[in-house]
């Protein structure tokens, strides 16, 4: 597990880029064939907590911990990490770096090296190459995309916008910026859970995920974009299925099996493949509450209205005001015959959900 760094420098306003630096190590550790990380929520849930790393590391399953902090001043960048033995509480290694913020790829591909050097030998990892490619020699480019990164969330609009703005920033302070165009397609196409999908909102997304595959054909996030929206226009399952399969062996591919999961293998009644899929990103994040929320969500479909409860409840203790697992625990307690459960969830939902009209049409049937 790769936890979030800290953020030392003098004016604290850096914890974005600290994090930002974190995720591209937490990244690249994933692309070591032997290695298995804990993806980036799970990860992150322990930020500023005060649980031991050998409470985290049981939490999570993990058998290493990789800790750290980040400085920066103007234009220069010291990282720092640890990573720890969770069962003796010692360190495997540890290390300091500095460098420009020119050479920030470098830095953050030295310090994974040898992070996988000392995994060699005391984790039986193998070797690797590069870990961390660069991806823009753009800092503004970077920051903005980072900041996008950190704050994708497929199941808040509020937060998909927020999202769509910091990676038009960085595509626009650097047109050539692949990873930040196959986001901002990722996250376009996330809009058609909120609203309906047309031509005027579908343009912007197709034309985000074709520069990102025209950069660099194999590019994840935009591979799985291009298949979501590729099944809602032109409903050809068969190109569909070829391009989630090709987003799945690229890159770190948690997005791409969820997307997988979530959208095509139900629509061709694949839904036993589909729960195992979820299932099985769960087990890699399994503190993303819109992981529990599908697997749910699936077992609602499935006829298992009671275990569809226990897994909709394990996601809002994550989140309490998810939009899909609040809906789905009123669904699955209606399914059961608990309509005073129901309408005691329809009671305490927020403000700004409680008009929404798929909630509205709930409540009748609670009544």
């Amino acid at each position: 597990a790769v936890l979030p760094f800290a953020d030392m420098s003098e004016a604290g306003d850096q914890a974005w880029f600290a994090e930002g630096i974190a995720e591209e190590l937490l990244h690249a550790l994933a692309g070591v064939e032997e290695l298995q990380v804990m993806a980036r929520t799970s990860s992150f849930a322990f930020k500023d907590t005060d649980k031991t790393i050998a409470e985290i590391a049981d939490i999570l399953k993990v058998q290493a911990v990789l800790e750290g902090s980040v400085r920066r001043s103007q234009n220069r960048v010291r990282i720092t990490a640890q990573l720890v033995d969770a069962d003796t509480g010692y360190h495997i290694w540890s290390g300091s770096y500095q460098r420009q913020l020119k050479d920030i790829f470098e830095l953050q591909d030295e310090l994974a090296r040898s992070l996988v050097q000392a995994l060699r030998i005391q984790l039986g990892v193998g070797a690797a190459g590069v870990l961390v490619a660069e991806q823009t020699r753009n800092l503004e480019a970077y920051n903005a995309f980072i900041r996008g990164r950190t704050l994708m969330n497929w199941g808040n609009p509020e937060n998909i916008d927020q999202s769509i703005s910091h990676f038009e920033n960085a595509v626009a302070a650097d047109p050539n910026y692949a990873l930040a165009w196959g986001f901002l397609g990722w996250a376009r196409s996330s809009v058609f859970f909120w609203q309906p999908t047309s031509k005027l909102a579908s343009d912007p997304a197709i034309a985000a995920y074709e520069r990102a595959l025209e950069l660099k054909p194999i590019q994840s996030e935009a591979l799985a974009a291009k298949a979501w929206m590729t099944e809602l226009l032109h409903w050809d399952w068969e190109t569909a299925n070829q391009l989630y399969l090709q987003a799945m062996t690229s890159g770190e591919n948690t997005t791409a099996m969820f997307a997988y999961a979530l959208y095509y293998l139900p629509v061709i009644d694949q839904l036993p493949e589909a729960i195992r899929l979820a299932r099985f990103v769960e087990q890699r994040d399994p503190l993303h509450p819109a992981y529990k929320n599908i697997v749910a969500w699936f077992l609602l479909i499935s006829g298992d209205a009671e275990a569809a409860i226990t897994k909709f409840r394990e996601s809002l203790e994550l989140n309490p005001q998810h939009f899909f697992a609040l809906g789905g625990l009123i669904d699955a307690y209606n399914m059961v015959g608990n309509f005073q459960a129901a309408r005691a969830v329809l009671q305490e939902l927020p403000d700004y959900w409680s008009q929404e009209p798929r909630f509205r049409l709930r409540s009748a049937f609670t009544n």
